[in-house]
């Protein structure tokens, strides 16, 4: 019988790797970033450029050194572009 997908994942594989998480201040994105961050993980936050989602990505990532903000709009090829 073949295993369902996923289901042989080694979830330490995150360890000492980098995840950009987009929309992760809120909701199944926020979700997300918790996730990665019990599988050791880093994360990246992406959220808008603007000084209300700046303010709430800061205060989200605080001071951990495995979560970061970075202000990111996926429609923007200069910012996208910055970003890497």
């Amino acid at each position: 019988m073949e295993e369902p997908l996923g289901t042989s994942f080694d979830l330490g594989s995150f360890e000492r790797k980098t995840v950009v998480v987009t929309g992760g201040l809120d909701g199944i994105g926020a979700a997300c970033v918790e996730q990665f961050l019990n599988y050791g993980a880093n994360v990246a936050v992406s959220h808008l450029p603007n000084d209300v989602d700046r303010a709430r990505a800061d205060a989200f990532c605080g001071t951990s050194m495995r979560r970061s903000s970075h202000a990111l709009d996926l429609r923007s090829p200069a910012l996208i572009e910055q970003f890497w």
